[in-house]
């Protein structure tokens, strides 16, 4: 390797391989880290999802809260809590919600919007008829800021 060019180009080879490998390596850490923070998030929304299976098993299911014909809305309000902060978490974002669970105008919190959740399908009664029921116990709900939640019912 006595000829300056060959020792050059030898030299730029080395250099560019060199380079590629840091970058392959910087692609490599990247990558671990965010696997890394794919686990954090999914731990996070799992964790999200066993509480509000612990609450609805203590706090509703052994409770009888809300009887034969209340039962399913308590479980549907804490099943919304732990499913919405788990969509967020799987994400990386923070849990917003936030179950109120004193029998007032609000069911729930998502950040600081108030929200009544109806979820009504018992004595001839639907979520419809319960809003307008929960609106003459509550007339300043809406223009307070509280909003309506109807969870949607899908079956297969």
């Amino acid at each position: 390797m006595s000829d300056p060019a060959e020792f050059a180009t030898h030299t730029q080879e080395q250099a560019v391989a060199s380079w590629v490998s840091y970058l392959n390596q910087l692609r490599i850490d990247n990558l671990l880290s965010t696997l890394s923070r794919q686990d954090e998030h999914l731990r996070d929304a799992l964790t999200s999802v066993d509480e509000a299976i612990r609450r609805i098993d203590l706090e509703v299911v052994a409770a009888n809260r809300g009887g034969q014909h209340g039962m399913h809305g308590f479980i549907a309000e804490i099943a919304e809590v732990g499913i919405g902060n788990a969509r967020r978490q799987i994400t990386g974002h923070e849990a917003v919600y936030q179950w109120v669970n004193d029998n007032g105008p609000v069911d729930l919190l998502r950040g600081d919007v108030e929200i009544q959740q109806k979820f009504v399908a018992a004595g001839g009664r639907f979520s419809l008829g319960a809003i307008a029921e929960h609106l003459q116990k509550y007339p300043d709900y809406v223009h307070n800021g509280g909003k309506y939640q109807v969870p949607v019912i899908i079956s297969r």
